[in-house]
């Protein structure tokens, strides 16, 4: 039988957020990958592994009124999915549901409590799927093994799911003060168990998750903790946040009373949140290549309110390539931009300053990482920061160098080695090196991670084509048939690394966040 792997993130925040990530769990007998949601989360595109033909069936456990599943979940399904299902506990936001998918092909909304027994009926209704995806709903739920065991059982042999929990966030803090205030207290009997919250010990919480999917089944699993802040738009936003937790009162309550219950949490609440707000963000994309990385997985993380978005790319090809994948995208912009040289002023003029920066597995090609590094800090408001993910060492840079270096092709590539810099192959020095170009800039508050992130390719078709996407600098003309063959010796040697079930991929220089205070 195949493997069914689930990933389990548990989420902690500090400034009042349920986007803050305890870590991801991961169970297989069905394969339960955890995935990152582009729920204002970080990296979550990287955690889905869809099916080689598109044909994914994914359902979203405790969807809520339906709108993160469709600005968060929808946008990153394959074109050829074949059905995704919205649930959640109660009718009222299932009608939600409906009502923000009315018009949309192949998807539909259920009653469904995860946490008890499903109904022979409701099983039959559903059937299995290939992913199960669970955001920031599962800490409501009390018995933890019964939802395990559901979500295991509404997966596919080799199926997956990806559930992000939290765990410690102020949320709770606001809840819980309330309901042991003795004025209160009749209020809440029994609260405990509404408000159970099973992976608030954060050091337990990995191997709480773990336990739970393992004993439903998975046999490989993975969980990871990870702090995610989030900041409201403005008071009201931050308001209305709160007011959406559920409440279960053990006896009747008039509406000043829950008001007055209310503005209590409050001011507990406001300890977390000191007014930081923001949301009207601008951000600028480095090297966006065609703009549908950019699309898929950026765009969908921005808050509604954000005041605009620029991809760059030093090749005017790849920025024609973006105006037509962001054609009726409002508030998107794209640019011709070398980062790696010199910004002239009429480009910095025309730019200004951003609050975000950010470069996904681009900067390795700029041979002269400190004028990058320099033309980012320049770019980015007081305060505005940066997140760079940049590939170290990768076996597509041995597939590169060994054809120039070969005899027969040697001047095709004079020069290679300024080409093909990647100025941090070498592991061991990559982490400073990279914040040494950062601190010399300018940059007052560094951080950097080295993190080994495997990538396997869907079929040969998709691995071919990747590597016929990496640039080359030809220091003579070279003919059709030429470039061909110089392509399959890189195969070739890219083959090795590649055997079958494809996974090897770039570890990744991080900095995040980059702080610049001007």
């Amino acid at each position: 039988m195949e493997a069914e792997t689930g990933k389990f993130m548990i989420c902690s925040g500090l400034d009042g957020s349920i986007e803050c990530w305890p870590e991801t769990c991961g169970g297989s007998h069905r394969k339960c990958y955890a995935r990152r949601a582009n729920c204002r989360g970080k990296e979550f595109s990287g955690w889905l592994n869809w099916r080689a033909d598109g044909k994914d069936s994914v359902l979203d456990v405790g969807s809520g009124p339906g709108n993160t599943v469709r600005e968060s979940i929808y946008p990153l399904l394959p074109l050829n999915f074949t059905r995704l299902v919205l649930s959640d506990i109660s009718p009222q936001m299932v009608e939600l549901q409906r009502k923000e998918f009315s018009g949309f092909k192949r998807v539909s909304c259920e009653v469904l409590d995860i946490g008890s027994e499903i109904s022979d009926e409701m099983k039959k209704k559903l059937g299995t799927f290939d992913l199960v995806t669970s955001f920031f709903c599962l800490q409501w739920v009390a018995d933890q093994q019964r939802a395990m065991d559901n979500i295991y059982n509404l997966l596919k042999p080799g199926g997956d799911c990806f559930l992000a929990i939290v765990a410690d966030t102020p949320v709770l803090d606001a809840l819980i003060s309330v309901c042991e205030n003795p004025r209160w207290k009749d209020c809440f009997a029994g609260w405990q168990e509404f408000y159970g919250f099973p992976y608030t010990n954060i050091t337990e919480a990995k191997s709480k998750g773990l336990k739970f999917m393992q004993k439903a089944g998975f046999t490989e699993t993975r969980a990871e903790l990870r702090y995610c802040p989030f900041k409201y738009a403005n008071d009201e936003q931050k308001e209305n946040f709160l007011r959406s937790i559920p409440n279960k009162f053990s006896r009747e309550v008039s509406a000043e009373e829950e008001e007055e219950i209310f503005q209590e949490r409050l001011q507990v609440f406001d300890q977390f949140n000191v007014g930081d707000y923001h949301g009207k963000d601008s951000v600028l994309d480095v090297g966006s290549g065609p703009g549908n990385t950019v699309r898929e997985s950026i765009y969908p993380l921005l808050p509604l309110n954000f005041t605009r978005l620029v991809l760059s790319d030093i090749s005017p090809q790849m920025v024609e390539l973006q105006q037509k994948e962001f054609s009726s995208f409002k508030r998107v912009s794209c640019e011709v931009l070398d980062i790696g040289s010199e910004i002239s002023d009429e480009m910095k003029k025309k730019l200004r300053t951003f609050d975000h920066v950010t470069s996904f597995f681009c900067l390795q090609w700029v041979a002269d990482q400190q004028r990058a590094m320099d033309n980012i800090y320049s770019l980015l408001k007081p305060d505005g920061d940066c997140f760079l993910a940049i590939v170290a060492d990768t076996p597509v840079l041995d597939a590169l160098i060994p054809v120039c270096e070969n005899p027969r092709w040697k001047d095709c590539f004079a020069g290679w080695q300024e080409f093909y810099g990647f100025p941090y192959t070498n592991i061991i020095e990559a982490k400073s090196k990279g914040l040494e170009f950062m601190q010399k800039a300018g940059f007052t508050e560094t951080r950097a991670e080295l993190r080994y992130c495997p990538f396997k390719y869907a079929n040969d078709e998709q691995k071919e084509n990747f590597l016929r996407s990496m640039p080359n600098k030809f220091s003579r003309e070279v003919s059709a048939e030429e470039e061909e063959e110089i392509f399959q010796e890189r195969l070739q040697i890219f083959d090795q690394f590649n055997v079958g079930d494809y996974h090897r991929m770039p570890i990744n220089t991080v900095a995040e966040p980059l702080v610049c205070t001007h």
